[in-house]
């Protein structure tokens, strides 16, 4: 039986200084996998986002949009227990012996980022299609 996303986890980044965004964007793409290993993390996509309506600049330019299967907050302790679920314990589990694959960046340290699960209000709408 397919499971029914029941809410989404965004998270807002923006690579440091001096870091190129195909540089980021390439280890980025790469961690999605890590991320998708944990219970509860249908799927993901990112974007760079873009201002269409207000005044100034945004804090960060890019969002990774991810699908959650159940309560977002029960994915959100999955990925805790993973060890990814803060910059802290995610650069001590690339410390340890099961590191995987994939390396921890220089430039981890300086990334900027926040993260929101978002709960589901309502049922899902749809517009008519073209």
């Amino acid at each position: 039986m397919i499971s029914v996303m029941d809410g989404l986890h965004i998270v807002v980044s923006q690579p440091p200084p001096g870091v190129s965004d195909e540089d980021f964007n390439h280890w980025y793409d790469a961690h999605l996998d890590e991320i998708l290993s944990v219970k509860g993390f249908r799927s993901a996509r990112r974007f760079q986002l873009e201002p269409v309506v207000g005044e100034g600049t945004l804090p960060c330019r890019f969002i990774c949009v991810y699908e959650i299967d159940g309560d977002p907050r029960e994915a959100v302790a999955e990925l805790e227990r993973a060890g990814m679920g803060s910059r802290d314990s995610y650069a001590d589990l690339k410390d340890s012996d099961d590191a995987g694959a994939l390396p921890l960046p220089e430039w981890w340290g300086q990334v900027s980022f926040a993260s929101w699960n978002c709960l589901a209000q309502g049922e899902e709408r749809h517009g008519p299609r073209a």
